[in-house]
């Protein structure tokens, strides 16, 4: 039954990390595109290079967090919730992309849990799942209000001659940054499925990283960010707002700020989720409430708000029928 379980989850990591590469990763270099700091291959080998070592050098907390702040089982309980918990996220996830929008991946998996703990009947951490869905539902807010603040900073500068130079350079900057906070929260949720998987987060303290694991995640990522970009990319820059060197250099430190500092809190939020805010905020303080695409990102709320409810009662079903 455990070796069964640990194959299981494994094959479902697999296939969680080449669905987040294909949401999060192509997200992510969507703004990269459309400010063209870095050509699209070398954008995703540095987000990839980012993510493999990220855990080394900034730390595991949100992973902890995923694996063992929000239920609490161990062993091969743990093992079953998990396997329940991705494969509700991944049905949810397939669900919400064949209307061809991003979806908060992390916010399916936070749900996932959830729900698998409820119908499988183990402790639910509710203080922390809520700290957590605060700072989920405030991370875009303040990922827009800093975007809109660097705009206007940005703005009192000529863009010609060397300082246009200047701005490609800081663009290039700000999507390392905002690389580096995707690893920092995001990416761990990854770190934590094969961190269970693997046995080593069954015990207290930090959840701790292997190179050879985080080697297989990148790859999978890179994978999955390759095959999502095309579709996504088109979508968030065109459909949502008309992105420029401003807008996207401004959405990037915007959304990198907040999703650290929600990293730094040891909670998960949603870096598609606070780049898409954050360009949003940017492109109100560059062009207008005009420019943005309001009921494209009205869609886009909408299917954030459907995300965590559905993940939740999806696995909460499914737990339940394990259960009995």
């Amino acid at each position: 039954m455990q070796l069964s379980a640990t194959h299981l989850l494994f094959a479902l990591a697999i296939a969680f990390a080449l669905i987040s590469g294909a949401n999060d990763g192509a997200s992510l270099l969507a703004a990269n595109i459309a400010g063209r700091a870095f050509s699209p291959l070398t954008a995703l080998a540095i987000l990839t290079v980012v993510i493999v070592l990220g855990p080394f050098v900034v730390g595991t907390a949100v992973a902890t967090t995923f694996a063992r702040g929000l239920v609490t089982a161990n062993g091969n309980e743990g093992r079953t919730a998990l396997v329940i918990a991705v494969g509700a996220a991944i049905v949810v996830i397939a669900w919400t992309t064949r209307a061809g929008l991003p979806t908060s991946v992390t916010q399916a998996l936070i749900g996932g849990i959830v729900g698998a703990g409820l119908g499988l009947g183990f402790p639910v951490a509710w203080g922390t799942v809520a700290l957590v869905l605060a700072l989920f539902a405030g991370a875009p807010f303040v990922a827009a209000l800093i975007a809109w603040a660097i705009t206007h900073a940005l703005r009192v500068l000529p863009r010609r001659g060397e300082l246009a130079a200047g701005l490609r350079h800081l663009h290039a900057i700000a999507f390392a940054a905002q690389a580096l906070a995707y690893a920092a929260n995001d990416a761990q949720k990854l770190v934590a499925v094969f961190a269970v998987a693997a046995g080593s987060a069954a015990a207290g303290g930090a959840v701790a990283p292997d190179l050879r694991i985080q080697i297989v995640i990148g790859a999978c990522f890179a994978v999955g960010s390759l095959v999502g970009a095309v579709r996504l990319g088109g979508r968030l820059g065109g459909k949502l707002l008309l992105p420029g060197p401003l807008t996207t250099i401004a959405a990037d430190l915007g959304a990198a700020v907040a999703v650290a500092g929600s990293a730094l809190l040891g909670s998960p939020v949603s870096s598609p989720q606070a780049a898409s805010a954050a360009m949003i905020g940017s492109t109100i303080a560059s062009s207008g409430r005009t420019a943005v695409r309001w009921p494209q990102a009205g869609r886009l709320g909408a299917v954030w708000l459907t995300t965590l409810p559905a993940s939740v009662a999806l696995a909460a079903g499914v737990g339940l029928l394990f259960r009995s």
